[in-house]
């Protein structure tokens, strides 16, 4: 390794460890899987950034840099929107520098890029091992063997004086990125499969009666301060005894989800729902706008579908009781007794029918 080659090498495997220290800070606030690959994309194409402005300078117009460990890890690590901006990045950045290297810097970056997704499509879990580590850090020097593009004595001295050290800097790049990566993705989404069995049913894999009532106060009011309004909906499954009685609980249990289902495919992601218990589903709606017609249509879509009980098709109807809010002087959990009220005049009604609370 020349004098010249130490000081860039230490820089690309610095440049590589910042990255991953700056990335596992900002997946610390992303709450979704998008805002992740979001921000993937953008901390490594901010390191990407910084090794093409850092580069060794080999010739005039001949540079090298760390910017292929970027592009093998971001398919694995930042999906599409990663590899997107990893690759709009490197090759704007190339062809904005210029010289007589550019054609084989931009083979090169494409050969790292197929390499990448060939890998985030072999190895599909973001979970890697060391060895699959070493394995994306040794083709993230295949690029270096663009420079044959380049007249052959430039391409053989540039390999002779250089290829060994920027072989050795990816390998270690890609291993300290995808490592801490790896490290982050593992923790968060444990600390996500325990918020989730915490707040979710796991019945039904509806919102759980904790969630709703923890959330339910907070939903409202920035309903009524966005939309002016918005609705409490009680759903309870008619003569649920009788079918377990009947069927036995297990069969039961397949009735629960199935309307479950029915109900959250009739709804919004913006709406909250969840099993407040039993056989009961409530549903908040942050617009009340149509309300009836959604508690119609669910009514509808559970009647008119039969549940296949060992072979045997039963016909399930539901109840529903609901409740529009349209001031902050109801609060919460008046507009939830309201709604359950119409929920029970619904069932001595005859059952199978909707009912609206008093008004409010």
């Amino acid at each position: 390794m020349t004098v010249e080659i130490a000081p860039s090498f230490v820089q690309g495997v610095g440049i590589a460890a910042l990255t991953a220290m700056s990335l596992e800070l900002a997946l610390k606030r992303c709450s979704d899987k998008y805002t992740e690959m979001l921000v993937t994309g953008l901390v490594l194409a901010a390191g990407l950034i910084v090794s093409m402005a850092l580069p060794l300078r080999f010739a005039p117009g001949v540079t090298y840099d760390l910017g292929h460990v970027f592009l093998i890890i971001a398919p694995t690590f930042g999906g599409w929107i990663a590899t997107l901006l990893t690759v709009v990045v490197a090759v704007a950045g190339r062809i904005y520098q210029g010289g007589a290297g550019t054609s084989a810097a931009l083979i090169g970056i494409a050969v790292s890029s197929c390499l990448g997704i060939a890998f985030a499509l072999l190895f599909k879990s973001r979970d890697l091992s060391a060895r699959k580590l070493v394995a994306m850090g040794l083709a993230a020097s295949v690029s270096i063997f663009s420079v044959f593009f380049l007249p052959t004595e430039i391409a053989f001295e540039f390999l002779e004086q250089a290829g060994l050290a920027m072989a050795i800097a990816n390998l270690l790049g890609v291993l300290i990125v995808g490592s801490m990566l790896t490290g982050r993705r593992a923790q968060l989404y444990r600390e996500r499969s325990l918020t989730e069995d915490t707040t979710t049913d796991p019945l039904t894999r509806l919102h759980n009666r904790r969630f709703f009532e923890d959330r339910g106060p907070d939903f409202a009011r920035q309903a009524l301060e966005t939309y002016g309004s918005y609705a409490v909906m009680v759903i309870d499954v008619d003569n649920f005894k009788a079918i377990n009685d009947t069927f036995g609980h297990a069969r039961g249990d397949v009735v629960l989800r199935k309307i479950a289902d029915m109900v959250k495919a009739q709804t919004r992601s913006t709406d909250l729902v969840a099993r407040y218990g039993g056989e009961e589903i409530v549903v908040m709606v942050c617009d009340s706008v149509n309300i009836r017609d959604l508690a119609e249509r669910i009514r509808q879509s559970i009647e008119g579908t039969a549940v296949l009980l060992g072979g045997i098709p039963l016909m399930v109807t539901v109840s529903v009781g609901y409740q529009i809010v349209r001031s902050f002087n109801i609060t919460f959990e008046d507009a939830f007794e309201r709604a359950d009220a119409a929920l029970y005049r619904a069932k001595d009604n005859g059952r199978n029918r909707v009912e609206y609370g008093r008004a409010a």
